[in-house]
């Protein structure tokens, strides 16, 4: 029997209404495999994303981290195996895994534009973000002034800064980052670490899944998990810090 029959494409329950009955509340992925030509990213992989935890993907770059979060989020397809978000098929009840935000393959934005004039546009697809809301993230990331200025004239740190200010800044229930720490001094590292922290465990509905090459980076995890190559699967490893 399929298990993904709890959502809807318009509609995703509160985590607290299927934790009531008995539904999972967690992304689950069956049986996935994943090539590209004779390169193999994934084979017969069953893995599951808790609601309220914070997973870390760790693995060297070109190994397959990011391709997973393309998985989760609609943009790739698997060649085999099924993806469910809190009872939502992805790929069938929908293409894309709605209520996300993602950073991932570095978009670019509009360089004549100021950072704020960008963050506007893309306010306007959805039509729910809190201009208080990005006021908060941008001090919090120094940004504040920076928004005014055109995207053109922006450092590393502070496009990678914009990135994560446009994920958040609709409060989605899912979360993915690829690499969000690339290009941030340690002081933003701190910020963007404390802020990653507290957006997940103050609401038990939301889901932080990011990947990192720094074997070294453990700081921001509940739950870790680390790419074998050999066997194509992500294997589950105990985080340093648990909640």
């Amino acid at each position: 029997m399929d298990r993904c029959i709890y959502g809807s494409v318009h509609h995703l329950y509160p985590v607290q209404d299927l934790q009531k009955e008995g539904r999972h509340t967690m992304i689950e992925m069956k049986n996935i495999s994943k090539r590209y030509g004779e390169l193999i990213i994934y084979k017969d992989m069953n893995i599951s994303f808790e609601a309220g935890k914070i997973t870390h993907i760790k693995g060297r770059n070109g190994t397959g981290k990011s391709v997973l979060l393309k998985l989760i989020l609609g943009y790739a397809k698997a060649d085999e195996g099924t993806i469910c978000a809190d009872g939502i098929m992805i790929g069938r009840d929908t293409d894309f895994l709605p209520d996300a935000g993602a950073v991932i393959n570095t978009p670019e934005f509009i360089k004549n534009l100021t950072g704020r004039e960008n963050l506007q546009e893309l306010a306007k697809i959805r039509k729910r973000t809190d201009e208080s809301y990005v006021t908060y993230l941008s001090e919090l990331m120094g940004m504040k002034e920076a928004l005014n200025k055109k995207y053109g004239t922006y450092s590393v740190g502070m496009r990678q800064k914009l990135r994560l200010i446009q994920a958040l800044m609709e409060k989605p229930r899912y979360l993915l980052l690829d690499e969000p720490f690339d290009g941030l001094d340690a002081e933003s590292e701190r910020n963007v670490t404390e802020l990653l922290d507290e957006y997940i465990h103050s609401d038990q509905s939301r889901y932080l899944i990011y990947t990192n090459h720094n074997p070294e980076e453990k700081r921001l995890s509940d739950i870790i998990y680390t790419l074998n190559e050999e066997k194509h699967v992500l294997e589950k490893e105990k985080s340093l810090f648990p909640k």
